[in-house]
Parts: C-alpha cells; sequence; structure tokens
C-alpha cells in the first residue's frame, strides 16, 4: 500500500503511511494517532526526469513550438515528450533511432522477402539459419540483397519455413546526431507534447501527478489526422512476403 503524500495529516485508518511533504517525514498511523519512523525526514524532492537517447524531440524544440522561454515546465515537457516519443513508437511498431539489433530471431514462412521489424536498414553484419541443438549456418552475404527504406531482406531462394529459425545482427534507423530525426516525426511529437501541455491545468493532468509527472497518451484522444500520418510510418505485422 503505498503511503499518502500531503502536508497535512490524513484521516484515515489505522495502518496506512503517511510522508509529511513540508519535511519528508514518514510516519504510521496506530491507535488513530500518527507516529513517526525514527531515521525517516529530510526534504521531500522527486527524481529527476530521465532523458530518452531515442527521443523524437527535445526540450528546447518542443518550446520553441508551443512558444515559451521560461525553464519553469522543462521537467514537464521532458515527461511529455518522452511519453509522446513511447507512443509514436508503440503505434508505428518500430524504433526510429538508429540501434544495433543483436541475434534478431524470425520465423521463416517460404517467402523471398524478410521484413525486418526496424528500418531503414543501414547494414546487415550477418544472417543464420538457426535450429535448436543443431550449429547456425551462416548465409553467404551474396545470397541477399537489401531494400533498405522498406526494410526488406530478399533471398535469392526462399526462407525456409520454421519457428524463430532465422537469425540476424543489423543496423537500422536514422542518424538522429548526424542526419537529424525524421522532420514529419518530429512535428508530430511536438504537437502531441503541445496538445498535453495545453491541458496541463486540468483536472485530468492533475490526476496523474504523482511526485513528479508521469503522463500517457491514451489512444483515444490521438486526433484522426495524426493517426492518419502516422500510418505512412507504421510497421505491417507480416515478417516474410
Amino acid at each position: 500500500m503505498l503511503p499518502i503524500f500531503s502536508a497535512t495529516p490524513p484521516d484515515v485508518a489505522d495502518g496506512r503511511f503517511w510522508v509529511d511533504t513540508t519535511n519528508g517525514q514518514l510516519s504510521v498511523r496506530i491507535g488513530g494517532a500518527w507516529l513517526p519512523i525514527v531515521g525517516t525526514g529530510g526534504p521531500v524532492t522527486a527524481p529527476p526526469v530521465p532523458t530518452l537517447d531515442y527521443a523524437l524531440t527535445t526540450v528546447a524544440n518542443a518550446k520553441l513550438y508551443i512558444g515559451i522561454t521560461v525553464s519553469t515546465y522543462d521537467e514537464l515537457i521532458e515527461e511529455l515528450i518522452n511519453s509522446g516519443t513511447q507512443y509514436i513508437e508503440n503505434y508505428c511498431k518500430r524504433r526510429f533511432k538508429k540501434t544495433t539489433y543483436t541475434d534478431e530471431l524470425y520465423d521463416g514462412e517460404g517467402g523471398r522477402f524478410l521484413f525486418l521489424k526496424n528500418y531503414p536498414i543501414i547494414g546487415v553484419t550477418s544472417i543464420y539459419w538457426h535450429y535448436k541443438n543443431i550449429t547456425d549456418t551462416l548465409i553467404d552475404s551474396g545470397d541477399y540483397d537489401i531494400e533498405s527504406e522498406e526494410g526488406l531482406v530478399h533471398y535469392d531462394g526462399l526462407w525456409t519455413k520454421g519457428y524463430k529459425n532465422i537469425k540476424i545482427t543489423f543496423e537500422a534507423g536514422y542518424d538522429f546526431i548526424n542526419d537529424g530525426r525524421p522532420p514529419e516525426l518530429e512535428e508530430i511529437c511536438k504537437m502531441l507534447v503541445a496538445t498535453k501541455f495545453g491541458k496541463r491545468g486540468s483536472a485530468a493532468i492533475k490526476s496523474e501527478k504523482i511526485g513528479s509527472y508521469s503522463l500517457t497518451y491514451m489512444d483515444a484522444e490521438i486526433p484522426p489526422e495524426i493517426k492518419n500520418r502516422l500510418n505512412f510510418w507504421r510497421r505491417f505485422d507480416s515478417s516474410v512476403i
């Protein structure tokens, strides 16, 4: 059971814990009275909001889009960027930042094209036929071609049917440092941040605030026009065609 955080003692049943937000003191309710727990107390500070290295925009860019310059809301905006990035990636079923994927397993379904989960493909290090209790067999790089933007690996033969029988190590995504984030995805992320930021004083936002902001984007609250734009970036479910 989570402790209650408040500046004044709450009127609750015995056995509950309370953190006095004015001094950080932890107390427990016993016999109708609050008894302080020795060794606790001190300033109550929220942990810093982590910065995602794959975030689709930055605090500076989001503030410019929203039209503010003060640093008052920087942590909130950081959290909104994180949540917006997570929503976009979950909806599109892919990671956009350049990343190396090691020994990913795919099902062979008898087709000629293997559709990787993340793209554009920057390069393939190795592909193996992979079977349980049998040594992996390396597929010669001359036996397949890559269609980078589509995320496809075209095999000269057929990808033999099997459960997770293809093992691949590859690099895919966009180089956020040198080439920058895809402009449309960054714009969509900034739109999501601005929309949620505009509701920061609403009851919905306040109900989600515990210590520091922990906010999520619900699918139902995403405007159809944003989903339509994201559909261009969305990954197909089939792995082999």
